[in-house]
């Protein structure tokens, strides 16, 4: 037997016996002043919620006959508040609940701009208006002339819709009822948009600076009509087909959060630990200067 042989070869320590700073299936960090829980995939996936018990069609489907008389039921409320109103006029939109009003707003919004790319609002407005002045103006001179010829008493042939156009072509509660809601509408985007600058929910502040920077991203590249159009097409797409898979798309979503959320606490405890001795040290250097008020004493 050689001398740099040994006769019985020494066995790994057991989990108990491991070194701190040997990591195990719980995996800990350890430092010589904190310890930082790091949860395993095991840990991770235990915290996941059960699987979602599946559904039949036809319980999907009465759920969402369901959500959509909710839906109507809330348009048709006069008390609902204006934030709820729209929500459910765009939710109602968005998931077909009435395919017929849901197509033409999508179509019209894709003709609007796909002609816009094609003329200029401002100049077809002004055109047809001019064109409709000068095709009434020969109009009615040929038909007085022709009264005129033919003996009979010279008139307006609009006249009727002249005095029509007198009495008023649409009802003043139409006309505030639409202003009304005008306004609901503008005040709502601007309450909306002030908690989100405000940053009222941190998450949701977030998401919408993401989705403005890929916005600006995307503008320097492609057509403001070409994302528009986008944007509309998904927003008409999506949500069908999220509450078509709902039940799927919610089990992966609800993972991935989870996983995401274990990451993003494990990554602030780090920040946290390494941030700790500068923040000391700039705490103290503030005191030493006058710029931060020292504790008082007890």
């Amino acid at each position: 037997m050689s001398t740099f042989e040994h006769p019985h070869p020494p066995t790994p320590p057991s989990e108990d016996q491991k070194p701190p700073g040997i990591l195990s299936d719980d995996v800990h960090v350890t430092s010589d002043d904190d310890t930082i829980p790091v949860p395993s995939d095991d840990l991770i996936t235990s915290a996941l919620p059960a699987a979602h018990t599946t559904i039949s069609e036809a319980e999907r489907k009465a759920a969402l006959r369901a959500d959509a008389e909710a839906r109507t039921k809330l348009l048709a409320d006069p008390s609902a508040d204006p934030q709820s109103h729209f929500r459910a006029l765009f939710h109602s939109l968005i998931y077909w609940d009435k395919p017929i009003k849901s197509g033409i707003a999508l179509s019209s919004t894709l003709l609007f701009l796909i002609l816009s790319s094609y003329f200029n609002p401002l100049r077809f407005i002004a055109g047809l208006w001019s064109l409709s002045i000068l095709g009434n103006f020969v109009f009615v001179h040929a038909m007085l002339q022709y009264k005129r010829i033919t003996n009979k008493p010279p008139s307006n042939p609009h006249d009727s819709r002249l005095k029509a156009a007198e009495i008023g072509l649409l009802e003043k509660s139409k006309i505030d009822q639409w202003v009304s809601l005008a306004v609901d509408g503008i005040n709502v985007a601007a309450q909306a948009g002030g908690k989100i600058v405000l940053i009222e929910d941190s998450h949701r502040s977030l998401t919408w600076a993401a989705w403005g920077f890929a916005t600006y991203v995307l503008a320097g590249w492609i057509s403001t009509r070409w994302i528009l159009g986008l944007a509309t097409l998904l927003s008409f797409s999506l949500p069908k087909l999220y509450i078509e898979n709902k039940v799927i798309v919610d089990d992966h979503v609800t993972k991935a959060s989870v996983i995401a959320r274990e990451q993003a606490d494990k990554a602030h405890a780090l920040a946290q630990k390494h941030a700790g001795p500068y923040y000391d040290k700039a705490t103290a250097l503030g005191q030493q200067y006058g710029l931060v008020s020292k504790p008082k004493a007890e």
